[in-house]
């Protein structure tokens, strides 16, 4: 569910910003005439568009496994720039058209920065020779709270942000290390995170989760 909600609120995301990339760049333009038969032609489309994009985003804040600080500074820009955009066109001022383009940009941009995955300090790691062994139980354990259990739960079963229940999981240990590695869909990439012997650990413990 989790997504199939992200993906269609990226891709009206998306859509929502060309329209208005073009109806700034009109105004910019000084071409009014092809700017109103625009509005004219994409009043109806605009609603759906931007009724899809702000429903599913309020779909996926009950979804989320959490909300970051820069996620805040995202939704608190949408919101602003709806108003100075009404009034932008309204009254085709180009500097508030400007102002609310960038303002979607750079929302966009935010909600992009926090997806990313920031090194944490793991107690149990900290002053361990480079050469000194990593058990599962201990190790494995540490990492796998410290990074994946705000999506995937302690027990591996939460589903938190489309997150997979490890406990069914049936995954050998190389793919397991390869999405650790390389990320996929709205799983992050931990290559740059953690150490090739770190995401060994921790693959072998995400398998001990099983039932």
């Amino acid at each position: 569910m989790y997504k199939g909600l992200l993906h269609t609120h990226i891709t009206f995301v998306i859509l929502f910003l060309v329209l208005y990339t073009v109806k700034t760049g009109l105004l910019l333009a000084e071409k009014k005439e092809a700017l109103h038969l625009l509005r004219q032609k994409t009043k109806i489309p605009e609603i759906i568009i931007s009724s899809i994009f702000f429903l599913t985003g309020i779909g996926l804040l009950f979804l989320i496994a959490e909300i970051k600080a820069l996620l805040i500074v995202k939704i608190v820009l949408v919101l602003i720039s709806i108003p100075i955009g009404v009034v932008a066109f309204k009254k085709e001022n180009k500097i508030l058209a400007t102002l609310m383009l960038a303002m979607l940009i750079l929302s966009y941009g935010l909600a992009e920065m926090s997806k990313k995955v920031e090194k944490k300090e793991i107690p149990e790691l900290v002053n361990l020779p480079a050469n000194a062994p990593l058990e599962v139980n201990v190790h494995g354990k540490a990492i796998y709270k410290q990074y994946c259990t705000i999506c995937h739960g302690e027990y591996g079963d939460a589903g938190m942000s489309g997150a997979k229940n490890l406990k069914v999981s049936r995954l050998s240990q190389e793919e397991i290390i390869s999405l650790l590695q390389d990320g996929r869909g709205t799983m992050p990439s931990y290559a740059k995170i953690l150490s090739d012997k770190e995401i060994k650990v921790v693959s072998e413990y995400v398998i001990s989760l099983r039932k």
